[in-house]
């Protein structure tokens, strides 16, 4: 296996982990640590080209934002997802 791809496997692996901690955390009420940790998987999915990872992340950003009361945030996040999926068609 290419080292690029092993890294980039690594990464994604990290991205998930780092999305799946967010929701249980989200689940339990700390939302700003969940928003983080969305974040910081939103960063590497976003720097390994992980279009679709990066796509459900902002999906949960957008739900548990959305929960919060924070309806126009909600939808600029979703909105991103739509970017971010046109762009990678277009390529």
């Amino acid at each position: 296996m290419p080292l690029n791809f092993t890294f980039a496997l690594s990464q994604q692996g990290k991205a998930s982990n780092l999305s799946s901690m967010a929701r249980v955390i989200a689940q339990q009420g700390d939302i700003p640590k969940a928003i983080a940790l969305w974040e910081q998987s939103l960063e590497i999915q976003q720097q390994i080209g992980d279009v679709v990872g990066e796509a459900a992340t902002l999906n949960n950003m957008a739900g548990v934002i959305a929960d919060q009361g924070d309806i126009a945030r909600a939808i600029a996040l979703l909105l991103m997802i739509f970017v971010g999926l046109y762009r990678e068609k277009m390529r």
